[in-house]
């Protein structure tokens, strides 16, 4: 729950993913600002996109999100994951 009103929780569609990969863009940047060293590069929307269709896309894995007031504010990959990075 999330304030005083619980969060819907739903399977991701293809369509969710630029937006589950815009939260998790933000959070990694909030919350690793000070840890980023400046000659690393910072995490990309677009590489963020990728990873979350090929999790969605993967047969074995799930995919959800929770969304209040039609914004997504969370999202979730479990079960026979691919790895993504080295």
């Amino acid at each position: 729950m999330l304030g005083k009103r619980p969060a819907d929780v739903r399977t991701a569609r293809p369509a969710d993913i630029p937006r589950l990969a815009a939260v998790q863009l933000g959070s990694a940047l909030t919350a690793f600002a000070d840890i980023f060293p400046e000659s690393v590069a910072k995490p990309q929307s677009a590489e963020l996109e990728a990873e979350w269709m090929a999790l969605a896309d993967h047969p074995a894995s799930t995919v959800l999100l929770a969304e209040l007031d039609g914004s997504i504010v969370a999202g979730v990959a479990f079960g026979d994951v691919p790895v993504l990075a080295p």
